[in-house]
């Protein structure tokens, strides 16, 4: 699912895309994975219940996504 600010009208950390988000994915928000690089976006998404997680490293978000069970070939 891509939610584009331009779409829903809002950018992060505006709440209104937060909730566009989790409504279109159609899951629990625990269950959306959030990244970005920015530490307000990431804490937004979190305060909404988000599984976010700050992007600082390539290979930080590979050890992130696998945590999560995520299995790619990397």
């Amino acid at each position: 699912v891509h939610v584009l600010s331009y779409r829903v009208r809002a950018t992060k950390p505006d709440a209104k895309i937060y909730e566009a988000a989790i409504t279109q994915a159609g899951v629990p928000p625990q269950e959306v994975f959030f990244v970005d690089d920015l530490p307000d976006n990431v804490q937004a998404a979190q305060q909404y219940g988000m599984d976010a997680v700050r992007y600082t490293t390539v290979n930080q978000l590979v050890s992130d996504l696998r945590k999560r069970g995520v299995q790619f070939n990397y």
